[in-house]
């Protein structure tokens, strides 16, 4: 979650935080060396109420976490 207004500022923000994460790392029990790729941001939705116990937060069912899936769902800032 990201605090912006308008919703530009929080998509500077996402891929902001997107890019920096992007570091490899040692994965799974192998420890065999991963790359986290970031194509960008698929949704951003506003959040009404102040996140605790009881918020309201939208959910939705992903298509799935294929990259060529992933990648036909990035969105274009504006």
């Amino acid at each position: 979650m990201v605090a912006a207004e308008p919703l530009d500022e929080a998509y500077d923000k996402l891929l902001q935080i997107g890019r920096v994460h992007c570091e490899p790392c040692q994965g799974g029990p192998e420890a065999v060396d991963v790359q986290w790729l970031f194509e960008g941001v698929t949704e951003i939705l506003p959040f009404y109420d102040e996140l605790g116990d009881g918020a309201e937060v939208v959910w939705t069912e992903g298509e799935g976490t294929k990259l060529q899936g992933m990648r036909a769902r990035v969105r274009e800032k504006g």
